[in-house]
């Protein structure tokens, strides 16, 4: 798997933003909070997730601040997201969203850490649930 974070592993649709928050699993890996759902799509992602990252306006007052802390959480999930791999097999594409909920500027040895951690939750969840119980969601665009 190349060390990239690409336009096809990006969570940028709309629906599916709407989804991910409106319906899906939680949880806080300080200073992380992860939310991920899994659905049935017709068309097959080549890499069978998508990523949102987002820093809350109200937590971090200046853009620049925001982009820092976007820019830490993409290079953390960049190269962490080799712990992924296996999840296409599960027929499904797994929508997850990344929040910095600290208050002040993490360091990025704790971003990187909770990441693996986060994404290490994630992956054992969605192995060990039965795909007949994944949600049979399907967007209309």
């Amino acid at each position: 798997m190349a060390n990239t974070f690409c336009k096809e592993e990006r969570l940028y649709k709309k629906k599916e933003i709407e989804q991910v928050y409106d319906q899906s699993k939680s949880f806080l890996s300080y200073p992380l909070r992860f939310s991920y759902k899994t659905i049935k799509s017709e068309t097959t992602d080549p890499f069978g997730y998508k990523v949102l990252i987002t820093a809350s306006k109200k937590r971090y007052k200046t853009a620049v601040e925001r982009n820092r802390i976007k820019r830490l959480c993409r290079e953390a999930f960049r190269l962490n997201k080799d712990i992924l791999n296996g999840v296409e097999e599960i027929h499904a594409t797994l929508l997850i969203a990344v929040t910095c909920v600290s208050t002040e500027l993490p360091a990025y040895t704790q971003v990187s850490e909770q990441m693996a951690k986060g994404l290490e939750k994630i992956k054992k969840d969605i192995i060990t649930t039965p795909t007949s119980c994944l949600r049979q969601d399907k967007l209309s665009f």
